[in-house]
């Protein structure tokens, strides 16, 4: 955090851990930015709110990591961290298990069979063998990912600068990872296309020094899947535009990155 593009706030002043393992408490001290928080409301983003949160996504890209890690070439952070806990829970349903404690996914992967094979054939692809996208993403760049880019997360200060509170899944990992995770969880609020939204943030990147000549699209495609592989199951129970966006999207990225799926 102390690490993180003076663009970016995310509010904690101070952390303490008391205990150890099972029995250890964190308490987090954070300064109170509720007014300039988004509005829990349906009403589309403003444009100008919204670009700045992709410009500003894209700001942690300047600090690339690099590509491969000796110590977990398997690991890609945060996509890797999705991944399995989607595959957690489609497991969970597969064993007739869990069904108190995630209602609401296991019902929709069971409703995605239904209303999407493929996307459910290749969610299940990957959550058997994550390493299908885990280790080609491992050898494109990656930075530091906060890891939730929610609207229910953001905010903008008078200054412009971004707000982001609840950094759940923190790590390294591909900067197209936040940009799916994005377009998935905020698109009925998104102010322009899908596609828009993934030109502005490439955009961004070259703007903000970042060449994405040579793995940008193998980068995108992958993440695309992946963020179906952990929410596809909110899709399957959403309305058929949004599902039908998503299926073509992660067929065609299936397709260029030849990734195998029973059809």
């Amino acid at each position: 955090m102390d690490r993180s593009p003076g663009c970016i706030d995310h509010t904690v002043v101070a952390m303490d851990l008391d205990g150890a393992a099972e029995d250890a408490v964190l308490t987090i001290v954070m300064r109170d930015v509720g007014e300039n928080l988004v509005p829990p409301v349906d009403a589309v983003l403003p444009t100008g709110q919204h670009a700045g949160f992709i410009d500003h996504m894209c700001r942690p890209a300047q600090r690339v990591l690099g590509v491969g890690r000796p110590d977990r070439p398997d690991h890609d952070g945060a996509a890797d961290a999705g991944v399995r806990a989607g595959g957690h829970r489609l497991r969970a349903d597969r064993a007739g298990g869990a069904k108190r404690r995630w209602p609401r996914p296991l019902a929709g992967w069971v409703s995605l069979r239904g209303r999407s094979p493929m996307l459910s054939r290749l969610a299940r692809l990957v959550h058997d063998r994550p390493q299908v996208i885990t280790e080609p993403l491992s050898r494109t760049p990656r930075t530091f990912l906060p890891g939730d880019w929610k609207l229910g997360n953001l905010g903008t200060h008078p200054d412009g600068r971004t707000i982001l509170v609840d950094w759940t899944l923190p790590g390294a990992g591909p900067a197209c990872w936040e940009l799916c995770w994005y377009l998935a969880f905020n698109r009925d609020r998104l102010p322009e296309p899908k596609e828009t939204v993934i030109d502005r943030f490439r955009a961004a990147l070259e703007h903000h020094g970042i060449d994405t000549s040579g793995w940008w699209q193998q980068q995108l495609d992958l993440c695309m899947i992946g963020v179906m592989a952990t929410f596809g199951w909110e899709k399957a129970l959403g309305d058929g535009d949004e599902l039908a966006w998503w299926q073509a999207a992660a067929d065609a990225a299936a397709s260029r990155q030849r990734i195998p799926i029973s059809r």
